[in-house]
């Protein structure tokens, strides 16, 4: 199978208080049909291709794809190209997916671990766009018109915000010209920035509750009785385009995840130290939130709620050992090296994930670092390196969502 896609610089950070989860929506109408094919006219004709269609949102893309044999490339792309730029908008179909979206706001706001990274995000970035979620707001999404997804089409979905990426056995020139002729008829927008500003709060801070905070519904329906918690930690990350993203990669497999389950003699030292020694965290991930002009860089847990006030000041301790004691040893360096390359090339062992880095890296980047230039600047990062990311002093932002939950100022957990 070969895949082609379109990566547009239309996420949730490009939206207004107002128009706030309008990228999502249209993500929702992708499919429901054009002026020149019926919904079901657009379903027999990618069934009879043998195709499979998707999208997504994300803070700072949007994203339409096909996956298709080689051959069927060129009317794969002639139907993205419909889609994005000839979509009904059928007042029927907004209000059928309207409800859909409703209840995966229900179910999102009903899965702990997604609502604190919505909740590291609100405060991390408050302020800026990106403090907002992607699916917007309960009313945003009862109240958007037709009117309103014309208008974001019209002011988003332009040839200077747009990337045309294909992964498998085709021709590059025959994917160029047939683009051309697609979409000729686009205009490019000058009335947004390129990135807009999303610079993480140098004050820190915390977020906690079992009450809606950010979302609009109460996040914790399902977990009421569930003495387990979810807590994330964040400070800044790399973006994209930062010389020291690959830093941050091998950092991430230097600090490593795991839970109780895994054997403890293959875990990194802190959680080891935290799922086993101590037995604190059930789970803890260590994150890369990566976006085109910011990021960030943390750990997530789950954990009983009396053990937040413990945890949290052992692994602040940690990160600032991390950056202020002694290097970290060359050969663990190396060792995470390997691992974090060897997990970025088996991320392109599929045409879509080729497809999907083409994409976001030109998005992003202007240009593809190719796997071998992925797996060299993995290996390039020293010690040095490490210790001088992670001496850079930020206050972290801390979230938790739990029944009763409760956290103390940021400035005394740094302390």
């Amino acid at each position: 199978m070969s895949c082609i896609g379109l990566w547009l610089d239309a996420g949730s950070m490009y939206e207004t208080a107002e128009n706030n989860g309008t990228a999502h929506f249209l993500e929702h109408m992708a499919f429901k049909g054009t002026h020149s094919r019926s919904q079901k006219e657009l379903e027999r004709e990618v069934e009879s291709m043998g195709a499979k269609l998707g999208a997504y949102t994300s803070r700072d893309h949007t994203v339409y794809h096909a996956s298709v044999l080689p051959s069927g490339i060129p009317q794969a792309l002639t139907i993205l190209a419909d889609i994005i730029q000839n979509p009904i908008l059928g007042k029927d179909q907004i209000e059928f997916e309207r409800q859909v979206i409703l209840r995966e706001m229900e179910e999102v706001n009903g899965q702990p671990e997604e609502v604190v990274m919505d909740w590291v995000h609100s405060v991390a970035f408050k302020g800026s766009t990106m403090e907002r979620t992607i699916l917007g707001t309960k009313e945003n999404v009862l109240s958007i018109k037709q009117s309103d997804l014309s208008n974001y089409i019209k002011q988003h979905y332009c040839p200077n915000r747009m990337v045309v990426a294909c992964a498998g056995p085709v021709e590059h020139s025959e994917i160029v010209d047939l683009s051309s002729s697609l979409f000729k008829n686009l205009v490019s927008s000058n009335t947004l920035p390129d990135h807009p500003s999303a610079a993480f709060q140098k004050s820190g801070g915390t977020i906690c509750g079992e009450p809606p905070v950010v979302m609009d519904t109460n996040p914790l329906a399902s977990i009421a009785d569930d003495p387990t918690i979810q807590s994330a930690l964040a400070m800044p990350g790399p973006s994209m385009n930062d010389p020291d993203f690959f830093v941050y990669s091998v950092l991430s497999n230097v600090i490593g995840s795991g839970d109780r389950s895994t054997p403890a003699e293959i875990l990194s030292p802190l959680p080891k130290l935290l799922c086993h020694s101590n037995k604190i965290l059930d789970a803890m991930n260590t994150f890369m939130s990566c976006y085109s002009n910011t990021g960030l860089f943390g750990v997530s847990m789950a954990l009983a709620r009396s053990k937040l006030r413990e945890v949290l000041p052992i692994i602040i301790r940690e990160f600032h050992k991390l950056g202020s004691g002694k290097p970290i040893p060359q050969e663990e360096v190396n060792i995470a090296a390997r691992n974090a390359a060897m997990h970025a090339m088996l991320s392109l062992s599929t045409s879509w994930q080729v497809c999907e880095d083409i994409g976001r890296q030109l998005l992003s980047k202007g240009h593809r670092l190719t796997p071998a230039e992925v797996w060299s600047k993995h290996m390039s990062v020293s010690p040095q390196d490490i210790q001088r990311v992670m001496s850079i002093r930020a206050m972290p932002v801390v979230a938790a969502v739990g029944p009763k939950v409760s956290l103390p100022d940021i400035k005394s957990l740094c302390t």
